[in-house]
Order: structure tokens, then sequence, then C-alpha cells
């Protein structure tokens, strides 16, 4: 009886272990395409605050939300 315990626990665990493997594979891919999206924004919005004038940038500077205090951190 304990050996077939020990045997159902151990599939459990390597059913875990995958199912975890799985997962980590999917968070990795979605950072890769965030980090790119990431950086095309950052692009964009240096081309843009170059053409901007500087009152456009002030008032954008004064309008911003505080991401970081929204994000819960």
């Amino acid at each position: 009886m304990m050996a077939v315990l020990l045997y159902v626990q151990d599939l459990v665990k390597q059913h875990l272990m995958l199912a975890v493997r799985a997962e980590m594979e999917e968070l990795k891919e979605q950072i890769k395409q965030l980090t790119v999206k990431n950086q095309q924004l950052e692009y964009e919005n240096n081309i843009l605050r170059g053409a901007a004038s500087t009152d456009v940038l002030a008032s954008l500077d004064n309008t911003m939300p505080d991401l970081d205090h929204n994000n819960g951190s």
C-alpha cells in the first residue's frame, strides 16, 4: 500500500512540475513580447517628445498620472 501511495505522489509531483514548467515558458514568452512592445513604445515616445514643443511637453508632465503609484507598488 505504501508503494502505491509513493507512486501516486511521484505522479502528482511530475504532473505539477510539468505544469509549472509549461506556465514558466508561457510567462517567459509574454515577458519577451512585452519587452519588445515596451521598446517600441519608448522609441515612439522619444520621437514624439522630440517633435513636441516645450509648452506641450510641460502640459504633459503636469497631467501625467503617477504610474508607479497606480500600479500598487
